[in-house]
């Protein structure tokens, strides 16, 4: 859904849907953030939460697996919603 990234290449939206951010300006693979112990913890209980299905695809009808999970407001941003559950979602590739 969200589409495929890589270091320094914008995501365009896929649908403009009121209240979510698609636009992920970069990814970083080896930013020490997404290596930390409770990034990795946080990560795994938001696709427990979602069950594994992606949110986004959710809203309309399909269920598809998800394997990320995403940022609604960007770190950079709210570094203080890094963590939040209320800002991360399960998303599909």
């Amino acid at each position: 859904c969200v589409g495929s990234w890589k270091k320094n290449r914008s995501i365009k939206p896929v649908k403009n849907i009121p209240g979510f951010l698609y636009a992920m300006k970069y990814y970083y693979p080896n930013d020490p953030f997404y290596s930390s112990p409770e990034w990795k913890k946080k990560r795994a209980a938001i696709l427990a939460r979602d069950n594994y299905q992606c949110q986004v695809c959710k809203r309309y009808g399909k269920i598809k697996q998800a394997t990320i999970v995403h940022h609604k407001k960007e770190i950079a941003d709210f570094p203080e919603a890094s963590m939040d559950n209320d800002n991360l979602m399960s998303v599909c590739l």
